[in-house]
């Protein structure tokens, strides 16, 4: 679960990703993208969301309307754990076998 300005975002154990209005306790945003993959939310920058699942794919997500921008694969494992850059302008996942990879986020004229 993640903490991001008046929501909170969190993973059903059914895969659905859901986001949750604090002030108001409503959903803003539910995304099903991801049922049946086992999603885990790493982390959010720059108003994107990141989720990674067990098949070693990394799932982006707006975080305001929780529509999927993009899927990445980096493995064949889960991932354990995520941290932004100190550059702030990437992001380091490492997954379960030991892997570590580094995805660059400056994407700012990205269409």
């Amino acid at each position: 679960m993640l903490s991001y300005g008046n929501s909170i975002i969190s993973v059903h154990n059914s895969g659905s990703i859901y986001s949750f209005d604090k002030l108001t306790n409503t959903i803003n945003w539910r995304n099903t993208d991801l049922s049946g993959r086992v999603p885990n939310i790493s982390l959010i920058f720059n108003d994107i969301l990141t989720v990674t699942d067990f098949e070693g794919y990394v799932h982006f997500f707006d975080i305001n309307d929780g529509k999927n921008i993009a899927r990445l694969k980096l493995g064949n494992s889960f991932f354990v754990d995520a941290a932004i850059n100190e550059n702030k302008q990437s992001i380091i996942f490492v997954n379960s076998d030991g892997a570590v990879s580094l995805i660059d986020m400056n994407i700012k004229n990205a269409q």
